[in-house]
């Protein structure tokens, strides 16, 4: 899986990533692909899959397919907010 930010950067993942757990709290959460924005903004994401097949037969013949490559692009809105504390 290709991902294209949309801020220049360009992450590649082996498979989609994985997936938010929406009952495991944040602090739990993990991936072992990920991205992080240095501004707010909204950003065009695009996210590419890279399909290779390859292929056996019972009679011993077997070959590998040209790759596929399909891709989607989305709005991805990224906002921070910080809580200030005067005294």
């Amino acid at each position: 899986m290709i991902w294209t930010m949309g801020d220049g950067a360009t992450v590649v993942c082996n498979g989609p990533g994985t997936p938010y757990k929406p009952d495991v709290p944040d602090r739990e959460q993990s991936s072992s692909c990920s991205h992080t924005y240095q501004h707010d903004g909204t950003y065009t994401v695009r996210a590419t899959i890279v399909w290779t097949v390859t292929w056996a037969a019972t009679n011993g013949q077997g070959g590998t397919l040209p790759n596929v490559q399909r891709s989607t692009e989305f709005p991805l809105t990224v906002e921070q907010r910080q809580a200030v504390i005067t005294g």
